[in-house]
C-alpha cells in the first residue's frame, strides 16, 4: 500500500512539474528567445519562470532587449561582481547611467518590480510622467500609462520573478516593436 501511494505522489508531482506553466506564462519567454534575448528551452521547465531574477541576471535581459554591442570587458566598477558572464552587463548598465556608480552593486540579490521598472524606463529613454517624490510609484505609473505593465503594484518591494520580467518584456516589445524606438509618453497618455 505505501508503496503504491508513493507511486500515486510520485506521478501527481511530475504531472504538476509538466503543467507547472500556463501557455501565458511560457509566451514571454518564447518571445524573447525568438528575439535572442534569452536562450531558448526545449523544457519550459528550464525557463525557471516561478524563480526570482537577479539583478546581474536582469541587466543582461535589459542589455540583450536594447540589442546594443556589449564589450566582452569587466572594469572591476564594482566591488562585489565578479569578472564572470555578467560583469560586461553591468559594466554596460553603468557606462550607460542606467545605475549609479557605488562602490557595490549586489549582483546576486533579487531584483524588484520597481527596480526593474525603473530599469526599463531609462533603456527605454521614456521620461516619467508622474512625480509624486516617490521614484519607485513615478517609475510604475509611468511604465502603467506607456502600457508597459497591466496595473500599478503598490507593494514596491515585491521581487520579479522571471515569468513577470519576461511576460514585462516581451509585452513592450509587442506594443512598439522595438526598443530601439524612442516613446514619448505624452503621445500616449490621453
Amino acid at each position: 500500500m505505501k508503496k503504491i501511494i508513493g507511486i500515486c505522489v510520485l506521478s501527481f508531482l511530475q504531472f504538476q512539474h509538466l503543467a507547472a506553466y500556463t501557455q501565458l506564462e511560457l509566451d514571454g519567454a518564447n518571445t524573447l528567445a525568438s528575439q535572442g534575448v534569452i536562450s531558448s528551452q526545449e523544457n519550459p521547465a528550464d525557463y525557471r519562470l516561478k524563480d526570482n531574477i537577479t539583478r546581474k541576471e536582469f541587466m543582461k535581459v535589459v542589455a540583450n532587449i536594447t540589442q546594443d554591442t556589449i564589450e566582452d570587458t569587466c572594469k572591476n566598477s564594482f566591488s562585489d561582481v565578479e569578472n564572470d558572464w555578467g560583469c560586461k552587463y553591468i559594466e554596460w548598465a553603468l557606462e550607460k547611467w542606467f545605475i549609479a556608480s557605488n562602490q557595490t552593486f549586489r549582483p546576486n540579490d533579487n531584483i524588484t518590480r520597481a527596480e526593474s521598472m525603473k530599469l526599463i524606463l531609462k533603456a527605454r529613454e521614456i521620461e516619467r510622467v508622474a512625480d509624486t517624490g516617490d521614484w519607485r510609484m513615478d517609475d510604475m505609473s509611468t511604465a502603467y500609462k506607456v502600457w508597459i505593465i497591466p496595473e500599478i503594484y503598490g507593494n514596491f518591494d515585491i521581487q520579479a520573478t522571471r515569468w513577470w520580467i519576461f511576460e514585462v518584456s516581451a509585452t513592450d516589445i509587442w506594443a512598439y516593436g522595438s526598443w530601439n524606438r524612442v516613446i514619448n509618453p505624452m503621445n500616449l497618455v490621453p
